[in-house]
């Protein structure tokens, strides 16, 4: 059983694997936007009160109603990269996409199965903010950088210092 808690109260962290650390951040850049800065307020949970923060689901598939707009287009493939890799950085990815539908498979397995991509969550560790845009975690003898471009929210580069 894994233990998913919502945005509640720290105090109950003890009975539980992760904890929600953003609301409601689906398929938009400006949904990933707010998830990222929500990551950044609570990257000190991750590995001391829970195993992971979790950024909420994800979907690959679904439009968006820009704003002044009446017309929904879909997730562009920036916007499902962009997604995906916040998801990466916050080391924790819960896809929410119905598979069932005729879109969604070859999606699902286009950004979910970026090896450039997981491999950042398969290393178990957590990224901390030390600046607005750069992210950084330790482990095993090595430092991980990533930096997040915040006006398009694409990831620059990454790197493993040993």
């Amino acid at each position: 059983m894994f233990i998913d808690e919502s945005i509640s109260p720290l105090f109950p962290y003890q009975y539980a694997h992760a904890r929600r650390v953003a609301g409601d951040t689906y398929g938009s850049i400006e949904d990933t936007k707010r998830e990222m800065a929500s990551a950044s307020y609570g990257w000190w949970m991750a590995g001391r009160l829970y195993n992971w923060n979790d950024p909420d689901e994800m979907l690959m598939e679904g439009t968006e109603t820009p704003s002044g707009s009446t017309t929904a287009v879909p997730f562009t493939a920036f916007e499902n990269k962009s997604r995906v890799t916040s998801g990466a950085v916050a080391g924790f990815m819960l896809d929410g996409d119905d598979v069932t539908d005729a879109g969604s498979p070859a999606l699902v397995q286009k950004w979910l199965t970026n090896s450039s991509i997981n491999g950042l969550p398969a290393l178990n560790l957590n990224f901390r903010p030390v600046a607005i845009a750069l992210w950084i975690r330790n482990g095993s003898g090595s430092v991980h950088l990533s930096q997040v471009d915040t006006s398009e929210l694409e990831l620059c580069w990454a790197a493993a210092i040993s």
